[in-house]
């Protein structure tokens, strides 16, 4: 129970963080998707119950934070938790140099969800060019988050979902 909240407070958390994201840190316009990123650890960690849960409220949060097809947005963090949690127990999710390759991944999944549901009006060039750099600056941020999300993990070992 205390690591659902701690998670839960982690995606809001990281909501607000990358919604205010600053324009410095910003590559090409673009901040990190840190809640695909989180979402994807939750499901590693906790399974695809906790994950799809997560996926909701950071779609959620998402959606309403940014601009953008509601559900687009919501199905593709949900799909992410979804797969992620699938992976639980297949993917060395212990090992923080695992962490850049699965968010790269994730930003993957939760963005073709999204060219699927809501074609972008730019074209694919241009969206093809924006996933690949929130996909590495994601994957750039991964450590972090899988490191915390470990740390609840560890310090509140609850029963992960099946």
């Amino acid at each position: 129970m205390r690591s659902g909240l701690w998670y839960a407070g982690a995606i809001v958390v990281l909501a607000a963080v990358q919604r205010a994201w600053p324009d410095l840190l910003r590559l090409h316009s673009l901040a990190p998707d840190l809640l695909v990123v989180m979402v994807c650890a939750i499901g590693l960690f906790r399974g695809p119950l906790s994950a799809y849960g997560a996926g909701l409220g950071a779609g959620l949060l998402a959606a309403a934070a940014e601009r953008g097809p509601f559900g687009a947005l919501l199905a593709g963090r949900m799909a992410v938790g979804l797969l992620a949690g699938l992976l639980r127990g297949r993917v060395f999710a212990d090992r923080l140099l695992v962490a850049p390759v699965v968010a790269a991944l994730a930003v993957l999944a939760a963005d073709l969800a999204q060219l699927v549901l809501a074609p972008p009006s730019e074209g694919f060039a241009q969206w093809l060019r924006e996933f690949v750099v929130r996909a590495l600056y994601s994957a750039a941020c991964a450590p972090l988050l899988f490191w915390f999300a470990r740390t609840i993990n560890r310090r509140y070992p609850g029963r992960a979902d099946e």
